[in-house]
């Protein structure tokens, strides 16, 4: 399994767990394309599990200031993380 959630994010799985892996900016010698690749952020026992914590992560990283902007950030985490389990 591999959904990509936006640009920041995938979720994969192996044998036992569901993985949510984070996108990052490979370290590049000068003169190099700039690479990218994903480091794994956490392991869930299922998709609904790493779902949830994935939208968890992305409100505790917010700078909302006003619970209106924290409904739009839940609104917009919820978005891309639907669009990505619809492909």
């Amino acid at each position: 399994m591999e959904i990509c959630i936006g640009e920041k994010y995938k979720i994969t799985s192996d044998a036992y767990n569901v993985i949510i892996n984070q996108r990052y900016q490979k370290e590049s010698k000068e003169g190099e394309e700039i690479k990218f690749d994903y480091k794994s952020i956490g392991f869930y026992p299922n998709v609904e599990k790493a779902c949830i914590a994935l939208l968890d992560k992305e409100l505790r990283e917010s700078e909302a200031k006003a619970i209106k902007d924290l409904m739009l950030e839940i609104k917009n985490a919820k978005l891309a993380i639907l669009a990505g389990i619809e492909k």
